[in-house]
């Protein structure tokens, strides 16, 4: 199967090949997908290390369901930036919705953090729309 174009996303490109989309980001303190669907299960695995050395090594990813201009809150996952590579599957989810990834680091907005992920099961990786940067968030939980 031929690989579908490299679309780039704020701050990192990603790249969705056979069901996998793929991606890295670099000294950011929060980054995001672009919007995906699903047949209804996605695993995300991650891998990142911080800028600086801290005792503070949590992070973690949102997943986000987006519909009608909206953006609702699903889950958090929280991993650790020390370079192995962690996964979560999450299940359950409507086939063909459009689901967000958002990637941050939990403890300081001055840290970074470096790394590279993938997202399988993804069925389509949607264009962005310039309104969609408006979307307000249902749901939210502080400090999310």
């Amino acid at each position: 199967m031929k690989p579908q174009k490299i679309k780039y996303a704020p701050l990192f490109a990603t790249l969705l090949d056979a069901g996998v989309l793929s991606g890295a980001f670099t000294t950011v303190n929060s980054c995001r997908t672009r919007d995906l669907c699903t047949a209804g299960e996605i695993t995300v695995r991650v891998r990142a290390e911080l800028d600086a050395q801290t005792s503070r090594k949590d992070a973690k990813f949102a997943l986000w369901k987006l519909a009608d201009g909206r953006a609702e809150y699903l889950e958090t996952v929280y991993f650790t930036c020390d370079g192995t590579v962690q996964s979560y599957t999450f299940t359950g989810l409507a086939a063909g919705a459009r689901y967000r990834v958002v990637f941050s680091y939990t403890e300081s907005g001055a840290r970074r953090m470096s790394g590279a992920f993938n997202v399988e099961g993804v069925t389509a990786e949607i264009e962005e729309e310039t309104q969609e940067e408006g979307a307000v968030a249902a749901g939210a939980q502080p400090g999310s």
